[in-house]
């Protein structure tokens, strides 16, 4: 199963910018590990058409033999059934500080209220479980507990549909 990137074996991610002026497309960031966004990943459109990607990185681990074609796969997922309109916002630490959350707010689904404030709703790992239009997902990063310094990762907002 290894062999996408010569050297790594099993689950990455690939970040990508686009100028939205131009089209070009500019490598953001190459993650050869399990990273925050990897939960999310794993509920893109794609991933449902054959397996969550982490089952890959699980069976790479775990020795498991396994026959795929990964030219069908890629010639699928790139179908436009499988492509999602999607992006997200990281929530980074801005200030040039080192300490300890001692509170975070919790991943799942959030509601706007019509006054303006903003609810939990549930507990939730999919950030397609969103409703309506006042609704919003989070996932948390850092929780209570954890360091926060310049440029820490705090949660992710999934945009789009």
């Amino acid at each position: 199963m290894s062999g996408a990137m010569k050297g790594y074996r099993g689950y990455f991610e690939l970040d990508f910018l686009i100028e939205e002026t131009t089209g070009e497309v500019y490598l953001g960031e190459m993650n050869p590990r399990i990273s925050g966004v990897t939960s999310l990943t794993n509920h893109a459109a794609f991933a449902h058409a054959d397996a969550p990607l982490f089952l890959f990185h699980l069976l790479e681990f775990a020795g498991v033999e396994v026959d795929l074609d990964f030219a069908a796969i890629n010639q699928r997922w790139a179908s436009a059934d499988y492509i999602d309109s999607w992006s997200q916002m990281v929530i980074k630490h801005t200030a040039d500080t080192v300490d300890i959350l001692t509170e975070a707010p919790r991943s799942g689904l959030y509601r706007l209220a019509p006054d303006g404030s903003l609810a939990f709703v549930r507990l939730d790992s999919n950030w397609q479980a969103i409703e309506t239009e006042d609704d919003v997902f989070f996932l948390r990063i850092s929780g209570p507990g954890d360091f926060r310094y310049k440029e820490a990762d705090l949660g992710i907002l999934p945009i789009g549909r």
